[in-house]
């Protein structure tokens, strides 16, 4: 017997117990708690699918939190996602234009985002990405990359403006991030 507990919310707390095989002969039971039941499988299969990802994770990085990052987020264009969700996109069509992304890398993207828990997606006509705890919090990824790009890179100074939730989240790690935007800007 699997037991499987969560806070739910302060002071409560549910537990959902699932008995049984799991595999290609799935069988056992979970509580008639439908929503229980949708976490539940959805918690699993995040896992699932997170876990056969960090599976391709090299030995020698196994223990490294930083191996298990860049394994999931290190392709050339999950961090331009989320940094395009900071600047308040939200829809399909918006993320495409402004990325000039394909439809099927930006497919394949939104779908791994979502799996890893990074961005949920709104079924609304038309459908609109948002970013969960996780994603909002890669702000703070972006700064400290955005900060060691404009100080070792050679590219020109920003062509598009940092997005508030980026400066914010430079501003607690101790950048000081408005005061170079403007003094670039003179």
């Amino acid at each position: 017997m699997l037991e499987f507990l969560w806070a739910d919310s302060e002071p409560k707390r549910e537990m959902l117990t699932a008995t049984g095989t799991f595999g290609d002969g799935a069988s056992g039971s979970v509580t008639d708690d439908a929503p229980l039941q949708a976490r539940y499988l959805d918690l699993i299969g995040r896992r699932a699918q997170v876990g056969a990802l960090l599976m391709s994770i090299p030995d020698s990085h196994t223990h490294c939190p930083i191996g298990h990052t860049t394994a999931l987020l290190g392709d050339r264009w999950s961090m331009m996602i989320v940094r395009e969700a900071l600047r308040g996109l939200d829809r399909y069509q918006d993320l495409r234009d402004a990325l000039r992304i394909s439809d099927n890398t930006l497919t394949r993207r939104l779908a791994h985002l979502q799996d890893i828990g990074v961005l949920v997606r709104h079924d609304a006509s038309p459908a609109r990405y948002q970013l969960t705890d996780a994603g909002v919090d890669l702000a703070r990824v972006l700064a400290v990359l955005g900060d060691w790009g404009m100080r070792w890179l050679p590219v020109d100074r920003p062509l598009l403006p940092v997005c508030e939730p980026i400066i914010n989240a430079a501003e607690q790690l101790g950048f000081l991030v408005r005061e170079q935007l403007a003094a670039e800007q003179v």
